[in-house]
């Protein structure tokens, strides 16, 4: 275990060394005009990718692809990377990193705009007091908010194991999945999952993209064309978005 990669999730190394702590500056009306723009791209996008990956169940995902789901899966996976191109005008590609080591983010295809949404940090979300070491060890893929909320974006390891095991465990009565299992393969059927490999930003490096959460409200038990179901609560879930 690196000292480096664990010190800032080892809470008496945090207070001894608070006032030093490298904080973003974020204009609050600027902020609440970013997320509402980013998630009035987001809806469309999760619209269209709704459809595509509705084929899959989790047998999918339960053991190692047959020739023909592996067909299946990258004829899928094409099929979402061209619907979001129409709409966003860019395809991202993961690719060696150019800064460090290990992955990288890049624009493969096409140009993305200033405050334009450009990807998802998808991954386990643990909220506050909820245990996170173990899985914290000599993992650099762990997403800290300013309200105590961790995402755990790693795709290997107990994280995966963790991933999976909750993943599999909510599966609902229809045999459809809740979360998508494909960004563990770093080849996910929605191109937007790949937030977790974009360089974030440090004192020495400014990075192209800025962390953002938000969180959509819908209906519980929502109906198709529209029709809600009477007297059912809303339900909340939060999105941890990328945007330039």
């Amino acid at each position: 275990m690196k000292w480096k990669s664990f010190k800032h999730r080892f809470v008496p190394w945090v207070a001894a060394n608070w006032s030093t702590r490298l904080v973003r500056s974020v204009d609050s009306h600027s902020l609440i005009e970013k997320q509402s723009k980013a998630l009035s791209q987001l809806k469309p996008q999760l619209e269209t990718l709704s459809y595509i990956i509705k084929p899959l169940t989790p047998l999918t995902f339960k053991s190692n692809f047959s020739d023909t789901n592996q067909l299946k899966y990258q004829t899928l996976r094409s099929s979402a990377i061209k619907s979001l191109f129409d709409i966003n005008n860019f395809t991202l590609n993961v690719s060696p990193s150019l800064q460090a080591e290990g992955l990288g983010v890049f624009v493969s295809q096409g140009e993305v705009r200033e405050g334009q949404l450009v990807a998802l940090y998808p991954g386990t979300i643990y909220l506050p007091l909820q245990p996170i070491l173990l899985q914290s060890l000599h993992n650099s893929y762990i997403l800290r908010c300013v309200d105590g909320i961790h995402i755990d974006g790693r795709h290997t390891h107990l994280s995966r194991l963790i991933y999976r095991s909750c993943a599999f465990r909510d599966v609902n009565s229809s045999s459809q999945l809740t979360s998508d299992l494909s960004w563990l393969s770093l080849q996910p059927l929605n191109p937007l999952s790949i937030g977790q490999l974009v360089n974030n930003q440090s004192r020495g490096t400014r990075t192209c993209a800025s962390y953002e959460q938000a969180v959509i409200v819908r209906t519980k038990g929502e109906r198709g064309g529209g029709q809600e179901r009477e007297g059912e609560r809303e339900r909340s879930a939060n999105v941890f978005l990328l945007c330039i």
